[in-house]
């Protein structure tokens, strides 16, 4: 069954016919979602025109139809699910949206000024390769974790860091007291899956930014 197009699709197709308004591609294409490849331990990307361009899909049938055409005996290939702009422009106008069973302030004593700006300028920005393919916005030591695709995308599920507390489960994990700072979080702990959680680890990460 063919899938129906999101919005995106239908302003790339304005573009081809040439009587859509570039503005407004360039808009939803920072509220999507985008499908890239990643390749190398980065994102797939080509150099054409003297210009690097990253490879970005809107839905995986033309994934799955690039994976035909460019990768190693036509295999699957692993991808991103980008959507950070959409999520730091919220954070730029001073807003970010909450997870239902959000805990970054009850349990890890994270003020709401302290995650925007961490959203708003992060050092980096991962992809989770688990199944929830959330999203990891870190600054120093400090990260936020968003939602991925679905209807909760975007939406802030937690905050780890120095800047909190351990809480319960950091205590539990690590050991010490739940009003004890934060562990720190560093860059290979993220992309090596070594952050605790109350099931085990967070899956490794792919960083995007």
């Amino acid at each position: 069954m063919e899938q129906p197009r999101t919005a995106l699709a239908e302003r790339i197709a304005e573009r081809r016919r040439a009587d859509g308004d570039p503005r407004a591609l360039v808009g939803e294409m920072r509220r999507s979602v985008l499908l890239v490849p990643v390749a190398g331990g980065g994102l797939w990307s080509v150099r054409a025109g003297g210009v690097r361009w990253v490879c970005g899909f809107t839905d995986e049938t033309p994934l799955a139809r690039f994976a035909r055409h460019h990768a190693p005996g036509g295999q699957p290939v692993d991808h991103a699910a980008l959507l950070g702009a959409r999520i730091v422009d919220r954070a730029q106008n001073g807003q970010f949206k909450k997870y239902l069973d959000y805990h970054g302030d009850t349990r890890h004593g994270f003020s709401d000024e302290r995650v925007l700006e961490i959203l708003k300028n992060p050092d980096a920005v991962y992809h989770s390769t688990g199944t929830g393919r959330r999203l990891t916005f870190r600054q120093g030591e400090d990260i936020v974790v968003v939602d991925g695709p679905g209807n909760t995308q975007g939406q802030a599920i937690t905050a780890y860091g120095p800047s909190g507390v351990k809480g319960e489960s950091g205590a539990e994990a690590l050991g010490g007291k739940a009003t004890d700072p934060g562990a720190p979080v560093t860059h290979e702990d993220i992309v090596n899956g070594r952050i605790p959680t109350k099931d085990g680890y967070q899956p490794p990460a792919v960083q995007i930014r």
